[in-house]
C-alpha cells in the first residue's frame, strides 16, 4: 500500500534536513532516510544545531527521531548512525540518556535530545549530505511501506 509521507525541506549549501510528519519507529525511519536521502539528521557543530532547530521548528512535545542511539543490553555509548561523525553528548535533556529499554534518540522542539524507545512511532528528521542548494518548500512524496 502507498501512503503519502509529507516532509519539510531546510536547505544550507551543504546539505540539507528533512522534516518528516509520517510517524515510524526508529529503524523505519531510518531505512526511509537511507533509501531517499542520506540517514537519520547528526550534528556535529554548532552549526548544524542551529541548521536543525529550523527543520525542527514543527516538532511534537514528544520529539522527533535523529540519527541516535546506543546498542541494547551493551557498555558501548551513544553514537550517531552514520559512521565516522564525532559524537558529542552536550545536548540531553535533564535526566536523559541513561533510560533502561531506551536506545533510540528523538529531538523534541527545545533542540533537547531524549532517549526513548526504538519501537515508539514518531516524526523525524532526515539528514541529505548531498551539495545542493534549493528553497523552502514542502514535497509530498509517495512510498510503500
Amino acid at each position: 500500500v502507498d501512503r503519502p509521507c509529507q516532509s519539510w525541506s531546510i536547505t544550507s549549501q551543504l546539505y540539507e534536513y528533512k522534516y518528516v510528519t509520517t510517524q515510524m519507529s526508529w529503524e523505519e525511519a531510518r531505512l526511509h532516510c537511507i533509501q531517499h536521502h542520506t540517514d537519520l539528521a547528526t550534528v556535529t557543530n554548532m552549526t548544524d544545531m542551529m541548521r536543525l532547530r529550523k527543520a525542527a521548528n514543527n516538532v511534537p512535545q514528544t520529539g522527533a527521531w535523529i540519527g541516535l542511539q546506543r546498542p541494547e543490553k551493551s557498555t558501548r555509548k551513544w553514537h550517531w548512525s552514520l559512521p565516522g561523525l564525532e559524537f558529542n553528548e552536550t545536548n540531553w535533556g535533564s535526566g536523559e540518556s541513561s533510560n533502561d529499554n531506551e536506545y533510540c534518540g528523538a529531538i523534541k522542539d527545545n533542540l533537547e535530545w531524549v532517549d526513548h524507545g526504538c519501537g515508539t512511532p514518531k516524526p523525524f528528521i532526515c539528514y541529505n549530505g548531498k551539495n545542493i542548494k534549493k528553497k523552502k518548500k514542502r514535497l509530498y512524496e509517495y512510498h510503500p511501506y
